[in-house]
């Protein structure tokens, strides 16, 4: 628990029964902003819901963050919430965090998303989808556990070479693919 709640008085129960029952208000005020967010047509009202909307958003996930370290399960991230929300006579679908559709819908979410899938095409097209040696760590190589009968090691040793095969045929096929689509737009441009 920390420091400021145990000061405060809070026993690890107490702290966290209040807390979660203003974590799961909080939710539900949430996704009914978020629904009055994006039915609402005047922008002048839209602008003035969303500081709002985001505003709800920060403080439950500071909730969130809070209830992890009040937690009567240390170390779990889970967070059981039944009691609570048996308390509160709240259906568990009602619950359930959405993203906000704005981050989607908005011109400006839109356009920065845009930005972004175009630029990780451009990374992905420069570096061919590979990465660099130098990034990855070395493989910790662990001794077997089990000692493995001859049959067991001759069909590991035919399912990794089908395996391998698969990959060396899926990498030819891709390879024809891609001269058939230039062959036929090079036909297409009357080259």
């Amino acid at each position: 628990m920390p420091e400021l709640y145990k000061s405060q008085g809070y026993s690890l129960e107490t702290g966290f029964s209040f807390f979660a029952g203003l974590y799961v208000k909080y939710i539900k005020v949430f996704n009914k902003l978020e629904d009055c967010y994006d039915q609402i047509v005047h922008p002048q009202k839209r602008e003035a819901i969303k500081p709002v909307l985001e505003n709800v958003a920060v403080r439950m996930l500071e909730l969130r963050n809070l209830l992890k370290a009040l937690n009567p399960r240390p170390g779990n991230s889970y967070l059981a919430l039944d009691d609570i929300l048996a308390e509160l006579k709240t259906n568990p679908d009602e619950t359930i965090t959405r993203v906000p559709r704005y981050f989607r819908n908005d011109a400006e979410n839109a356009d920065s998303y845009d930005v972004k899938i175009r630029r990780l095409d451009t990374w992905l097209e420069a570096f061919h989808g590979a990465v660099l040696e130098e990034q990855l760590d070395p493989p910790k190589w662990t001794p077997p556990q089990a000692e493995l009968s001859v049959e067991q090691v001759i069909e590991l040793i035919q399912r990794n070479e089908r395996g391998r095969m698969g990959i060396v045929h899926a990498k030819k096929m891709i390879a024809y693919r891609k001269a058939a689509l230039q062959k036929e737009a090079k036909a297409k441009a009357g080259v």
